[in-house]
């Protein structure tokens, strides 16, 4: 069975920075993080503090290139998905639900924020909730579409 010990260490804070960074990257928490630099040290290849430095390094480089890859796959997700956005916003709003193409044919006609939350609630519609439209509520939709 393993022991768990607490041990305090003190850094100087770049250090401790860096630690912290690398620890989140590779997806531990730092005590978790300092254990595998631990287990992976060798101390018939170097003394401690190189050896540690170099493991570090070895470990930002690999980090940084994984973590790069996985950016650029994120953004990429991202650009599609904004991209997606941008041709829905600026195609003609067809397929709403009833009430989302009378909101768009009002807004087509002139009338603002208020007046289609108006003409909706003398028409007997109501919110998804079973409230009166507001102008804030209209406006909101207007953003989205």
């Amino acid at each position: 069975m393993s022991h768990l010990v607490q041990v305090n260490i003190r850094l100087p804070a770049k250090s401790a920075e860096r630690l912290k960074r690398l620890a989140d990257q590779a997806g531990l928490k730092v005590p978790a993080f300092i254990a595998r630099l631990i287990d992976q040290y060798d101390p018939a290849s170097m003394t401690a503090p190189d050896r540690l430095t170099a493991r570090i390094d070895a470990i930002e480089s690999r980090l940084d290139s994984d973590t790069t890859i996985k950016l650029i796959d994120s953004l990429t997700a991202q650009i599609d998905s904004l991209t997606a956005k941008v041709d829905d916003m600026t195609s003609t709003p067809t397929g709403l639900t009833p009430v989302g193409d009378l909101i768009a044919d009002l807004k087509q006609a002139g009338y603002d924020a208020q007046a289609i939350a108006d003409e909706l609630n003398n028409r007997g519609y109501s919110t998804n909730r079973g409230t009166a439209y507001s102008r804030s509520y209209i406006s909101k939709i207007l953003r989205t579409v």
